[in-house]
């Protein structure tokens, strides 16, 4: 059985859609020439059966996926997403554990905040240019999660937005990044690289904290910051590079980095450190 939505709608609410829990298949499309639903509200899909939603397709000219629309729907293994969404909201696509993979469209400004968390069986994402913000926990616990590129022009990475990722490896993060969010990449735990762009100012505590595969970061121009506890237990790492003009760096930022061997910094700005930062384990 097949539904389908009818024109000229614009938001898809209330608390009961029957079909939501009969199909295996959701095609959120009107079968007219024109769709105008522009947000799916919250909680349309929580249901008690939703573990039996297995593909959603949503509709051209839909703008927000609303907060927990797709809630522990556990079944979930594709979702198409279209051309022109703004949002992914709260919470939409958490504990979806048979989610794989995702591409999230042009025009997307923001993955809201948990809004992937838990969905364990995701291996890939693509972001799209233009995102401006991934919010706090978005992708928190995506324990299949290999690698991420994040785009130029994003502004954002909240705290605890990729913590618990423990398979990914790799990060690239962009130009015109100013802050890496407090335990956004907590306890990745596989990683062993990460780009740091020009222009970032702040990693803020335990941004890479237990990242205990990671070998070497050189922190860019123009960083002002490093926060308390920032590398604290990569227990792998082996050298740091300080830039000119760093500010603070924060105490226990590398505790536990019992691999430490080198730290360049600047001339003159040891000032900056404190025993305590650098202090290993017993």
């Amino acid at each position: 059985m097949m539904n389908t939505l009818p024109p000229n709608l614009e938001r898809i609410v209330g608390s009961f859609i029957p079909w939501a829990r009969r199909d295996d298949f959701i095609r959120a499309f009107p079968s007219q020439e024109h769709a105008f639903v522009r947000y799916i509200a919250r909680d349309k899909y929580k249901l008690p059966d939703n573990a039996l939603l297995k593909h959603v397709k949503l509709p051209e000219g839909l703008q927000e996926v609303g907060s927990r629309a797709f809630y522990g729907c556990t079944s979930l293994t594709s979702v198409t997403l279209p051309e022109g969404l703004q949002r992914v909201g709260y919470e939409a696509f958490f504990g979806c554990s048979s989610l794989t993979s995702v591409v999230l469209p042009q025009g997307l400004q923001e993955v809201g905040p948990r809004a992937f968390k838990e969905c364990t069986s995701l291996t890939s994402v693509t972001l799209p240019e233009g995102l401006q913000r991934v919010l706090y926990e978005a992708f928190y616990g995506c324990t299949s999660l290999t690698s991420v590129i994040l785009p130029e022009g994003l502004r954002e990475v909240g705290a605890y937005a990729f913590m618990e990722c423990t398979s990914l490896t790799s990060v690239t993060l962009p130009q015109g990044l100013r802050e890496v969010g407090a335990y956004a990449f907590c306890n990745c735990r596989s990683l062993t690289s990460v780009t740091l762009p020009e222009g970032l100012q702040r990693v803020r505590e335990y941004a890479f904290r237990d990242c205990s595969s990671l070998t070497s970061v050189t922190l860019p121009q123009g960083l002002q910051e490093v926060g308390t506890g920032a590398f604290w237990n990569c227990s792998s790492l082996t050298s740091v590079t300080l830039p000119q003009g760093l500010q603070r760096v924060g105490e226990w930022s590398f505790y536990g980095c019992h691999s430490l061997t080198s730290v360049t910094m600047p001339p003159g700005q040891d000032s900056i450190l404190h025993w305590m930062e650098f202090k290993v384990q017993e």
